[in-house]
C-alpha cells in the first residue's frame, strides 16, 4: 500500500498590512472556485475573519485598538469585502467580538458597498453636522450607533449571538432610540432647543459648512435652553454639558458652559449660559445619564 501524504497546511502569517490583505483577497477571488473560495458576481461581498494570531497593520501600525473591522473594495478589481480583525477582541470573547463586528460591517457593506468608487448611504444632513463632528466623520449607518452601550445585545435563539443595532432615520424622527431594532427600555434624551437656523464656518479641511447651531459673540454670554424628553416614563436623569464629545479630553478650552440645573425628566427644560473666548466652531455635548444608560447629544457653538 502506498501512503498518501496529506496536503501541507499553510499557516497564516503573524502580521499583514492592510494593502497586502487587499491583494490577498483579489488573488483568492481570482482563483475561485478551485481554491475553495466562492465565485462572485456584482452582488457578492466577501467577509474575511482574520485569525487571532494575525496582527493587521495600517500604515505600519497595529490596527488595534483603533479598528475592530472595516469594509472596502479592492484597489484593482473593485471586489467588495469586509474584515473582522479578531486579534482586536481585547477582553471580549472572540465570539462576541466577531459577531458584533460582523453585523456592523454587513450592514455597511449592504448600504455603502463601493466606498471608493460610488459611495452609498453615508453621512448626516447639513442640519445635523454636529453629529458628523461627534462621530469624527465615521458616519455610516452602523458607525452612528457604535458608541452607545445599549446598541449591543444578544439576539433570540436559535441565533443567540451578540450583535449591534444600527441607525434608523424613522426611529429617530419618531423620538425613539435611533438605533434599531428598538430596545425595550425607555429612550430618554436632552435636546438643545431654538437652534439658530444658520451658522456658517469652515471645517478642518477648509470646506464651507452651513448648519444649525448657536452663534455666540466672543466675551458676551448667551443663554440657551435644553429640553428633557422620553418616549416612556423614566427618570429623572442627570445631565452634564461639556465642550467636545464628552469622551475625549479637550486640550484647549474655548467654551464655558453653566447649566442652571443638572436633573430633569420628560417635559422639563433648563437654561444653559454659554461664553466663548475665541472665534470658530466648537463642538458641545449634552450627556444624559440614568441607571446604566448614557445618551449623548452634540451641538455646535460658533464663536463670532
Amino acid at each position: 500500500m502506498i501512503a498518501v501524504r496529506p496536503p501541507t497546511q499553510r499557516l497564516p502569517p503573524t502580521t499583514m498590512a492592510d494593502t497586502e490583505l487587499d491583494t490577498f483577497i483579489e488573488t483568492q477571488v481570482g482563483g475561485a472556485p478551485g481554491n475553495g473560495w466562492p465565485v462572485g458576481d456584482a452582488q457578492t461581498a466577501y467577509l474575511v475573519y482574520l485569525p487571532t494570531s494575525l496582527v493587521l497593520t495600517t500604515m505600519g501600525q497595529n490596527a488595534c485598538p483603533v479598528e475592530a473591522g472595516y469594509h472596502d473594495e479592492t484597489s484593482n478589481a473593485g471586489i467588495v469585502y469586509g474584515v473582522v480583525i479578531q486579534n482586536c477582541h481585547a477582553s471580549q470573547s472572540v465570539l462576541d467580538f466577531s459577531t458584533q463586528t460582523a453585523t456592523h460591517e454587513l450592514v455597511e457593506i449592504a448600504t455603502d458597498p463601493h466606498v471608493q468608487t460610488m459611495p452609498g448611504w453615508i453621512g448626516l444632513d447639513r442640519d445635523h453636522y454636529a453629529w458628523d463632528m461627534w462621530l469624527q466623520n465615521q458616519d455610516e449607518l452602523a458607525d452612528a450607533c457604535q458608541s452607545f452601550d445599549d446598541s449591543y445585545y444578544t439576539e433570540q435563539a436559535p441565533l443567540a449571538y451578540s450583535v449591534q443595532r444600527t441607525w434608523s432615520n424613522a426611529a429617530a424622527k419618531a423620538g425613539h432610540n435611533p438605533c434599531a431594532p428598538r430596545a425595550t427600555d425607555p429612550y430618554f434624551q436632552t435636546t438643545p432647543l431654538g437652534l439658530d437656523s444658520m451658522v456658517s464656518f469652515k471645517d478642518t479641511n477648509g470646506t464651507p459648512v452651513t448648519t444649525k447651531g448657536y452663534a455666540v459673540k466672543v466675551g458676551t454670554p448667551r443663554t440657551i435652553q435644553l429640553g428633557f424628553t422620553s418616549d416612556a416614563p423614566v427618570g429623572p436623569w442627570t445631565i452634564s454639558v461639556v465642550e467636545g464629545d464628552g469622551i475625549t479630553p479637550v486640550t484647549t478650552s474655548h467654551v464655558t458652559l453653566s447649566p442652571k440645573k443638572l436633573m430633569g425628566q420628560n417635559g422639563d427644560t433648563t437654561d444653559v449660559d454659554i461664553t466663548v473666548n475665541a472665534t470658530g466652531a466648537n463642538l458641545v455635548t449634552v450627556i444624559s445619564t440614568f441607571d446604566v444608560f448614557t445618551r449623548y447629544m452634540p451641538f455646535i457653538v460658533l464663536g463670532q
